[in-house]
């Protein structure tokens, strides 16, 4: 599928050591997907409409498609399921990603699968588009980008220091509850800073293990939200997290497409995808001001197009 092309740059494996005594002889399916418990912050990898999309978050949002030209209009309401661009009409939008807004486009519906979500041909008004990867485009003026600082930009010190800091956060999940993966290491596919409120600092990451067996590989991705105050010497805690498990070949991706600010919200917003190797689904996991981050909608599934 289009959006299991990774960043390259975002693309650094960086192996964590975690010390946890572990059962290495429990069989595990070849494709399990490990349902949240607790904290009550955690949510699902289910895919399931959480609620309606608001009004006031616009009427339009696009998931990049293979290049900067193309995108997919995702339904955005659970009774609107046909949802999209009527032919003829060309829709301003903003272009938004990991660096924040990228820049403004016009869309304009292009030929389709019926079976699919309308595919839309997207007319940058900036050339950086190509070099700056757009994840979601959304109507003017709802949301703002906030640019991520990415692992690779900070310093040898502090990059080591977040690795470390992620291994011992991760290790401690309570839903870690297949023994096959436990004490293995965890390789960082991409880890980006923010700031989440005055005095909070936030990362969200993209981490993965796996069990090298010559006849089924195994592996699990996770995608984690935590949080710590900016004070030093503070401990991040996980906020929210979705975690997959299953064969090298089906295993679900979680990946963080954006973190937007809503104009009416004063939190920021993370916008996910899960590809599952059929269609996958969006998700906009929001956070209060008790510091519980939540998903607060999903799109439907999208459909599996055997022409696609």
């Amino acid at each position: 599928m289009e959006q299991r092309r990774r960043w390259a740059r975002h693309g650094a494996r960086i192996l964590l050591a975690l010390l946890v005594a572990c059962d290495r002889k429990a069989a595990v399916p070849a494709n399990v997907t490990v349902q949240p418990s607790a904290p009550p912050q955690q949510d699902s990898i289910e895919p399931a409409v959480a609620s309606l999309w608001r009004r006031a978050d616009g009427t339009l949002l696009l998931l990049a498609g293979s290049d900067a030209n193309d995108g997919w209009v995702v339904p955005t309401g659970a009774d609107e399921p046909t949802r999209g661009i009527p032919q003829g009409v060309r829709v301003p939008a903003e272009l938004l990603g990991r660096s924040g807004r990228i820049a403004m486009a016009v869309l304009a519906p292009t030929q389709s699968f019926a079976c699919d979500w309308q595919r839309v041909r997207v007319s940058p008004a900036d050339s950086l588009v190509e070099e700056v990867r757009w994840t979601i485009a959304m109507s003017v003026g709802v949301a703002r980008g906030v640019a991520l600082d990415s692992l690779e930009r900070l310093s040898r010190a502090d990059s080591s220091r977040l690795v470390v800091d992620l291994a011992r956060l991760l290790s401690g999940l309570p839903d870690d509850t297949v023994p096959r993966f436990r004490g293995l290491p965890f390789a960082v596919h991409g880890a980006w800073l923010f700031d989440v409120a005055p005095g909070v600092r936030g990362v969200v990451a993209e981490v993965h293990r796996r069990v090298a067996q010559e006849a089924n590989p195994l592996e699990e991705r996770l995608l984690v939200l935590a949080e710590r105050d900016s004070a030093t010497g503070a401990r991040w805690r996980a906020s929210w997290w979705a975690r997959s498990q299953g064969t090298e070949l089906d295993v679900g991706a979680p990946e963080a497409l954006a973190v937007l600010r809503f104009a009416r919200d004063p939190f920021p917003t993370m916008v996910a995808q899960t590809d599952d190797g059929v269609g996958g689904w969006l998700e906009v996991v929001a956070r209060d001001a008790a510091g519980s981050w939540r998903a607060r909608w999903r799109s439907p599934p999208r459909p599996e197009c055997d022409a696609r």
